[in-house]
């Protein structure tokens, strides 16, 4: 059955830790959006550090939309199940890998829509997911799905079928059937979720597409 990540973008951890309480119980896994206002116009909290404090059962992936990640990949390897790095926003992304596969925690990459993927071919090894972005303007969430995702699923799918595939932005539940369909196996939902009225139904709602 495919996974349903919610994403969280918070302006400081007091938003974040009532996020990821919320989800207590609901989903296995939740994604922090980090974003730095370099590598992206926005600017999120980022301090790996309070997660510290936390004590619950959902396991966190850090989506890391930040310039030159190695400098700060060693504290979210601390506090984080998965890290999410863009091979963009690093010219050392082999050794935050091999780094990241030293330790506990799992990597993963992440890679903008006008990134062609054969960028992927000489780390993806390095891995076990891949997240492709459904949009196009990454660093806040409502931005609508763009079409081309769908073939970029059935791409990446068809070259690394071993390979999970994440989508991230612009998911909801009108387009969730069709992203499962082309092949993604999570789907990492932000505004469809906490817009919602309901967020146990709507992830509910999310999960029965399959």
């Amino acid at each position: 059955m495919v996974e349903i990540i919610p994403a969280i973008i918070g302006i400081d951890f007091l938003e974040v830790k009532e996020k990821i309480s919320r989800l207590e119980g609901l989903v296995d896994w939740a994604q922090l959006d980090i974003m730095d206002g370099v590598f992206t116009s926005e600017y999120s909290w980022q301090r790996p550090g309070d997660l510290e404090t936390l004590d619950g059962k959902v396991k966190l992936e850090a989506h890391l939309m930040v310039r030159d990640p190695e400098d700060l990949i060693d504290e979210w390897l601390v506090v984080c199940d998965r890290v999410i790095i863009h091979p963009e926003s690093t010219m050392q992304l082999g050794e935050i890998l091999e780094k990241v596969n030293q330790s506990s925690t799992e990597a993963s990459l992440s890679i903008l829509m006008d990134t062609p993927l054969e960028k992927l071919d000489s780390f993806i090894n390095q891995v076990k997911s891949v997240q492709l972005m459904g949009i196009a303007t990454i660093g806040h969430h409502g931005e609508p799905l763009d079409r081309r995702v769908y073939d970029r699923i059935k791409f990446l799918r068809t070259q690394y079928p071993g390979v999970k595939i994440s989508v991230d932005g612009g998911v909801n539940l009108n387009n969730a059937q069709e992203l499962i369909g082309a092949g993604a196996d999570r789907l990492v939902v932000g505004s469809a979720i906490w817009q919602s009225n309901d967020i146990e139904n709507t992830i509910n709602a999310l999960r029965r597409k399959n």
